[in-house]
């Protein structure tokens, strides 16, 4: 799903698949929430860190175009006072303002990262259908409310497929246990653990098929502390003695010759006197 790959000269991070569909909506999520929270812009997007309100009006101008910054503030200050207490007055609205104006481009900052981080990692066909979000919250609501959705479908669907998988519906044991495996896997990207290890084995247990009886009633007796990889290497590694007691055992070389051929080669002709044939063949 993912490699390791270098972001930044000191940060190495979990690269991650982009967005494709309710297939991998699950496991996109997870790593992305886990990307942003290491980005350290995930409070952005789940909106912890709400937009601070930014009265300098001037604030979204370049700096080069900025007036100075006491231009609004010093009608605001009473004109009687002087020297002193009239200069305080003044520093103090500019303070205020300074920092509400740090607050507002830190915010802005790192709103346009988790904007970027988010749209990066969507694929083609899917960000097409979003781009006309502006925040990153509004981004993340839309992907999380379409597959919300879609994810009950998926798993019913997942699901199913897993309950009619069996021995017989797969070409060999070794085929059925890894189909097992990959549904199961499937199933909990999209509802982590609904799928544990224990019903994983009795999948495995219950649908490989009766020829199997003897290696499952050894399995579910056995003492020692078994995973699904477990059971499903003896499943598969059990297929070649399981399929070799039901059919046949097959004949070593071509047939033998008959008794009439023995007896052919031994006896001599009595008309000839040669061996190999009957006299009323010479």
């Amino acid at each position: 799903m993912s490699a390791l790959v270098q972001d930044s000269p000191d940060r190495a991070v979990t690269a991650i698949e982009p967005l494709t569909g309710s297939d991998n909506y699950a496991t996109w999520k997870r790593l992305m929430t886990s990307y942003l929270k290491a980005r350290q812009v995930w409070d952005v997007v789940s909106s912890d860190l709400q937009r601070p309100d930014c009265q300098f009006k001037y604030s979204k101008l370049p700096f080069s175009a900025l007036p100075p910054i006491t231009a609004d503030i010093t009608p605001l200050v009473e004109p009687h006072l002087n020297g002193a207490v009239r200069q305080r007055a003044i520093e103090a609205h500019v303070e205020v303002e300074v920092q509400a104006f740090d607050r507002h481009k830190e915010w802005s900052r790192r709103e346009a990262e988790a904007y970027h981080i988010i749209f990066r990692y969507l694929s083609p066909n899917i960000s097409i259908h979003v781009a006309g979000l502006e925040t990153s919250r509004d981004l993340w609501n839309e992907l999380e409310e379409r597959y919300r959705r879609m994810e009950l479908a998926t798993y019913c669907e997942l699901f199913a497929q897993l309950r009619e998988t069996s021995g017989d519906s797969c070409a060999s044991a070794r085929e059925f246990v890894d189909r097992v495996r990959l549904l199961v896997h499937r199933l909990n990207a999209i509802t982590p653990g609904s799928i544990g290890d224990r019903a994983h084995i009795a999948i495995l247990l219950t649908q490989i098929g009766p020829e199997y009886i003897l290696i499952v009633d050894a399995i579910q007796n056995d003492k020692d502390l078994v995973n699904p990889t477990t059971v499903g290497n003896r499943l598969a590694n059990a297929e070649q003695t399981v399929r070799g007691k039901d059919s046949p055992t097959p004949p070593q070389g071509g047939p033998g010759p008959s008794i009439n051929t023995i007896q052919n080669n031994t006896q001599k002709c009595s008309h000839c006197k040669k061996r190999g044939h009957m006299p009323a063949k010479c």
